[in-house]
């Protein structure tokens, strides 16, 4: 075996590790302790979390989700309402654990109010106003060990 060969064996294993695995639904999975919501702008991703906030037929917040930090929620707008775009019996209700799959967007007030034709709660407004959010056309259960 030539040293070049062994080398390029190497790099290749390398780069073979750092890759991010995709889940089944084509989304990147992250980690737990660290906000990912910046790392993931503009990636598909299906996130895992426990709805904190129903803020009207299209968005929502979630807690417990691996892109944010712990404590940390996540906002979600629907695209449609979402009792159009949940599957199987997920419901959006405070408490239940859902499995949603999306969009990683920076929006600012005025894109929602433009691009999904309603506007955000004021208060969402504010706290979400140019941060990382999840725009979702799916929603459902999550499976069991997820």
């Amino acid at each position: 075996m030539s040293m070049q060969w062994l080398y390029g064996l190497a790099i290749a294993g390398a780069l073979a590790g750092c890759a991010r695995n995709a889940d089944e639904y084509g989304g990147a999975p992250f980690a737990d302790d660290e906000n990912k919501a910046e790392a993931a702008l503009n990636q598909r991703v299906t996130i895992v979390g426990q709805v904190d906030e129903v803020r009207g037929e299209q968005t929502f917040t979630l807690k417990y989700n691996r892109l944010t930090p712990m404590n940390d929620q996540l906002l979600v707008i629907a695209e449609q309402p979402v009792r159009q775009i949940t599957m199987g019996r997920a419901v959006v209700f405070r408490g239940e654990w859902l499995k949603v799959y999306g969009m990683v967007r920076r929006l600012s007030a005025a894109d929602m109010q433009r691009t999904f034709g309603f506007a955000l709660d004021p208060d969402l407004a504010v706290r979400y106003d140019n941060q990382p959010v999840v725009v979702t056309r799916w929603i459902s259960e999550p499976q069991s060990g997820s």
